[in-house]
């Protein structure tokens, strides 16, 4: 479908009203230099007056898609006996009201959701049972990826997930910190450890 013409109110209210299930999320047909087509997703510019309600569509779709698969993974997980953690997928808005998407990776092993953000979350095992050991950091998947290296993501799984199996080491986050700013866009931000 051309931009021009994308209509969030309708697609919402399509959603909301249909028999079957749908998904919220907007595609377009794409032509390759060669001549073939293929589907892919579309992505409004950020001044196009509908990619807020496009971004938001897109997070309302992928919260359910995204749970059902958490629901079915850690049954499989827990019956096959795997130690990995499925992250939850989150949409939320920013205090300038730009929906982004994030995710908590709260265990060294785990699957993340594809997001905007994610939440790191270090977790020690005491006497007294697990706690949170130092204040979570939130990054850019992008800034992940550029430490770790792009991750392939599980064949077969959709929506997509980034298997993960170590945190990241201090010295891999050189003491800094993403944050969202009002704009939902990241900024950098240095932490200094030397007061903790």
């Amino acid at each position: 479908m051309p931009t021009s013409s994308f209509s969030p109110s309708l697609a919402t209210h399509v959603l909301s009203t249909a028999q079957k299930p749908l998904c919220g999320i907007p595609v377009q047909l794409v032509r390759e230099p060669d001549g073939r087509s293929r589907w892919d997703t579309l992505t409004l510019p950020n001044d196009h007056p509908a990619a807020e309600a496009a971004r938001c569509l897109r997070a309302t779709a992928l919260t359910g898609e995204y749970a059902t698969q958490k629901r079915l993974l850690d049954v499989l997980n827990e019956r096959e006996g795997r130690d990995i953690s499925v992250a939850k997928f989150e949409g939320r808005q920013t205090p300038a009201g730009k929906t982004v998407s994030m995710c908590s990776w709260a265990s060294a092993r785990a699957l993340l959701p594809v997001t905007d953000w994610i939440v790191l979350v270090k977790v020690a095992v005491g006497p007294d049972g697990p706690r949170q050991a130092r204040s979570p950091i939130m990054t850019t998947r992008a800034a992940v990826e550029s430490v770790l290296g792009e991750r392939k993501v599980f064949q077969g799984l959709t929506p997509r997930r980034l298997p993960v199996e170590s945190f990241l080491t201090d010295a891999q986050g050189n003491g800094r910190k993403d944050t969202v700013s009002e704009h939902g866009d990241a900024t950098r931000e240095r932490t200094d450890r030397s007061r903790r």
